[in-house]
Formats: C-alpha cells, sequence, structure tokens
C-alpha cells in the first residue's frame, strides 16, 4: 500500500538551528557519540549505533565470527529480516531446545520471557519493536545484548541500537572496532530518500546494502540530532494514538505507558473473519507467536496490527480509525495485547 512508502515523520520537521549548529560545531564521529550518550543515560547501559538494526545484526554476527557451523534459534513468524540477517552467515533453526545462541523476539513491543534456563547460550533480545523509557525492563531475559530500531521511536529513516551490559564486556569492544572501520554510504541514503519521496520500489536494492558494512553518515546523524529532543513527545503521541484506539474499541487500559510501534488486537478466539477488508488502512492482519513464553508449542494468534509509531502521520491515523471505528462492530470483543 502507499501508504507503506510514505516518508517518515521524525524526518519532515526540521529544527533548522539543531542542524545548523551541529553542522557547523561537530564532526560525524561527535554526533554518533552524542546519540549513543543519550541513549547511555537513558537506559543506564552502553550503546553502540549502527546504520541500521539489520547493519547492527550483521556486524554482530561478525563479531562473533559466526559461519555454517553456528546454527541460531529464530522463532516461528519472526520479520524476514532476521532470517537475512544470518542466513548469510550460519544456519537457521525453529527448534529451541539445545541451540548455542537464541534470539528472542519481543514482537511489536510484547516483552517475551523464555521459562528455560538460558545460561549456556548467547542470547540475543531482539526489541527493535520497542521504545527505550526510563525503567523500561531491559535484557529480561539475562541476554548479552539488546536491539533496538530509532525508525520506529524517533521516525527516522537510519539508526539501530545495540545496547550492552557493560562497557568493559570484550564483545561490545570488538563491535566498537567494528563499528568505527565502517564507512558511511552516501549511496545508501540517496536510495532510502528516493524510496520514500518517488514511492519506487528501490527498498529491496537499499537493503541489500545495510549488509555491508556501510556506517552512518553525517545527514544520517544530523537527522537523528534533529528529533532526539522530540523523543519524551514522541513517547506521549504513542499512548495518545493507543489510548484513542482503546475507547473505540471500549477495551480498558491496564497499563500506565506502551512500550511498542503499534496497538495489537485480537478476539476470544483468536482468530478474524477471512473476508475482513482493509480498504485504504494499513492495519493489517498477523500472527503473533505466543509459544515462546509459556512453553507451548505452536501456539499462535491471529491478530490485527495497528501502527501508533512516528513513522506514521497524523493524517494516516485518522484514516486507521476511521476505518475500526467503521468495523469495530463486525469484529466483536476485542483484547488489547501489550
Amino acid at each position: 500500500m502507499k501508504y507503506w512508502s510514505q516518508w517518515p515523520s521524525g524526518t519532515t520537521k526540521y529544527n533548522k538551528h539543531t542542524i545548523v549548529r551541529h553542522l557547523l560545531r561537530s564532526q560525524n564521529s561527535s554526533r554518533v557519540n552524542e546519540i549513543e550518550n543519550h541513549f547511555k543515560q537513558l537506559t543506564g547501559h552502553p550503546v553502540l549505533l549502527f546504520s541500521s538494526a539489520r547493519n547492527a545484526l550483521y556486524s554482530l554476527a561478525e563479531a562473533l565470527e559466526l559461519n555454517r557451523k553456528n546454527e541460531i534459534y529464530i522463532p516461528p513468524y519472526s520479520a524476514l529480516c532476521l532470517y537475512e540477517c544470518f542466513g548469510r552467515s550460519l544456519n537457521i533453526s525453529t527448534h529451541f531446545l539445545n541451540q548455542e545462541i537464541v534470539l528472542i523476539n519481543h514482537k511489536w513491543g510484547t516483552i517475551q520471557k523464555s521459562i528455560c534456563d538460558l545460561v549456556n547460550q548467547f542470547v540475543i533480545e531482539d526489541s527493535c519493536d520497542a521504545y527505550l523509557t526510563p525503567g523500561s525492563d531491559l535484557f529480561p531475559n539475562g541476554g548479552q545484548v539488546q536491539l533496538v530500531s530509532l525508525p520506529k521511536i524517533l521516525g527516522t529513516i537510519s539508526g539501530g541500537l545495540l545496547l550492552f551490559k557493560s562497557q568493559d564486556d570484550a564483545l561490545y569492544v570488538k563491535l566498537r572496532d567494528i563499528q568505527k572501520s565502517q564507512k558511511p554510504s552516501s549511496r545508501l541514503i540517496l536510495k532510502k530518500w528516493v524510496y520514500y519521496k518517488s514511492k519506487m520500489r528501490f527498498q529491496d536494492d537499499w537493503e541489500q546494502l545495510e549488509f555491508k558494512r556501510k556506517g552512518i553518515n553525517w545527514l544520517e546523524s544530523l537527522l537523528i540530532l534533529n528529533v532526539l529532543p522530540d523523543y519524551a513527545k514522541n513517547l506521549r503521541t504513542v499512548d495518545e494514538r493507543l489510548e484513542a484506539i482503546s475507547k473505540l474499541v471500549g477495551v480498558r487500559l491496564n497499563h500506565p505507558s506502551y512500550s511498542g510501534p503499534v496497538a495489537i488486537l485480537k478476539t476470544e478466539n483468536g482468530k478474524f473473519d477471512e473476508n475482513l477488508q482493509f480498504s485504504e488502512s494499513i492495519i493489517r492482519k498477523y500472527h503473533l507467536d505466543l509459544s515462546f513464553t509459556n512453553g507451548e508449542k505452536k501456539q499462535y494468534s491471529e491478530v490485527l496490527i495497528f501502527p501508533i509509531h512516528l513513522g506514521i502521520s497524523d493524517s494516516v491515523f485518522a484514516i486507521n480509525l476511521k476505518w475500526l471505528e467503521k468495523e469495530a462492530k463486525k469484529l466483536g470483543a476485542l483484547q488489547l495485547i501489550n
């Protein structure tokens, strides 16, 4: 749908003073450090900034020196980019037990906690779809690293964060060296720009570039710093959008602050009408894997994914809300998964 290829909201609101100040007074490397320090202070954990979450995972695989002798567990119904990231270096498995590397996908901001002992595994906490807030429940499974995507929480076109438990961690030091060796790519951001502005389908092309050790460039760091002061405001916007949805469907919120980029709606029986029409909305029907947390095999639920993140403009959100208002009676009693 055309709405997926809109220019993210965080890069259309320019603060000229902020951009000029950073452009004249700082180099790209110092801007990267400033972004990292912002999230370090927010979370209390060391942070490394990469050009994207995909690039961060690919760099992680390189730092761990993974190859075809290794296997990684990735939960079923995970995003295609996870299979692309690790499929280039090692083997993928959807069998959880006895895997040396385990990726736990906190999909759409849902916190997944393993009931199994993960002491002997290298655990990657994939929180690409989650906001970082003071007091966030980081490393809920004792993982060695945690991953966050900046486009989801800032509305930018670039940026992926890797969080670590300690700056003395040997893996942190090794990844820092890999990060510094990555050369920024103007070609990469140009392809993203053309993709969003003209709606031309260059996405597959620039996604391939992200796996080739491309660092974050001067324009990308400027665009991130441009919207960083609005981070708290962005969180309030997400909460307000979630509140609007909850009022419409009659679901009472039991949590003070939402932690994901989408509202997740499901029915009591976990199924929706196959003939449900979405028209111009970008609400979509997906499967959410519930097997990991409760330990039961193949327990999936059909859910409606309602985007509320800052990559979605107010006008597109209004279109989605209008669709939900129209279809709410047909959907029956809905539950809101946080």
